[in-house]
């Protein structure tokens, strides 16, 4: 492996000036979720999103999940942007963070639907870009609370990504593949079966808790250093403490994670090819 193109970082706030635009990229596990969320709406600086707490450690806080947090289901452009591609339903809305292909945080708008994920512009909601469900190819997250996690599109580009809602974002996404694509649908895990026979609103809830559980037991189980892939869903979710995104076409960067005193130290490589 090359040497990283940018220094470590970590939650001391004492990242290499030019890394991540010298904000030094902070998952510091102090702050409580509602003061995360408060941060997130108030927030002019992208830095701040990194002060949530990834979601793994109760049930209970799965039960939090609220999806639409920027009441985007009845605003006229986002309804007409829908209605252009066929969209039926708005499954989450919020504001994230885009790492760009020079390394740069852009704060953005995360729009996924009953179809698509969408990337808007947090201020106009023009689509910058939508990513169809069927070619999502998998999605990929650390252990750890850096509330990091990269979209692979084989077939254009990939994403990494931001959230302090990450566990939310992954359960959705793989819960909208699933009945978009069918794949998963009808396979061997009890999550899978639930889903088939879910004709209530009860039902239904009970499933997205389940499989998001499976997410936050997989993760826990990868602290201890053992890689996880989540298949059930249909569109695997790895968890690892490393993992590859592709910029473009001709660059692959490797993003490397280790806990650190008060929280997570992150490294970005250019893989080799």
């Amino acid at each position: 492996m090359s040497q990283p193109e940018h220094s470590d970082t970590s939650s001391s706030g004492t990242g290499a000036p030019g890394c991540f635009d010298g904000t030094g990229l902070q998952a510091s596990t102090a702050a409580a979720d509602s003061e995360s969320r408060s941060r997130e709406a108030a927030a002019t600086d992208p830095s701040e999103l990194f002060l949530g707490r990834k979601l793994r450690r109760k049930s209970s806080a799965i039960k939090m999940f609220l999806g639409d947090y920027l009441s985007l289901a009845t605003n006229a452009a986002i309804l007409r942007t829908m209605a252009k591609h066929g969209d039926k339903a708005l499954m989450f809305a919020d504001h994230v963070v885009k790492v760009n292909r020079r390394n740069k945080m852009q704060r953005r708008t995360l729009l996924i639907t009953d179809q698509a994920v969408y990337n808007l512009d947090p201020g106009s909601y023009k689509v910058k870009r939508r990513i169809p469900l069927s070619i999502l190819g998998s999605v990929s997250m650390s252990s750890l609370q850096d509330n990091f996690f990269a979209l692979h599109v084989p077939t254009e580009y990939d994403y990494l990504l931001v959230s302090s809602k990450k566990i939310e974002i992954v359960t959705t996404i793989v819960k909208a593949y699933r009945a978009a694509t069918g794949v998963g649908a009808q396979g061997n895990s009890s999550v899978s079966r639930r889903e088939a026979l879910a004709e209530t609103e009860e039902a239904e809830a009970a499933v997205t808790t389940r499989l998001a559980d499976e997410i936050v037991q997989s993760a826990a189980s990868a602290d201890a250093g053992l890689d996880a892939i989540i298949a059930d869903g249909g569109l695997p979710v790895t968890i690892s403490d490393s993992f590859r995104y592709r910029v473009d076409a001709k660059t692959t960067r490797e993003v490397k994670f280790s806990a650190v005193d008060d929280g997570v130290s992150m490294q970005v490589w250019k893989a080799d090819e």
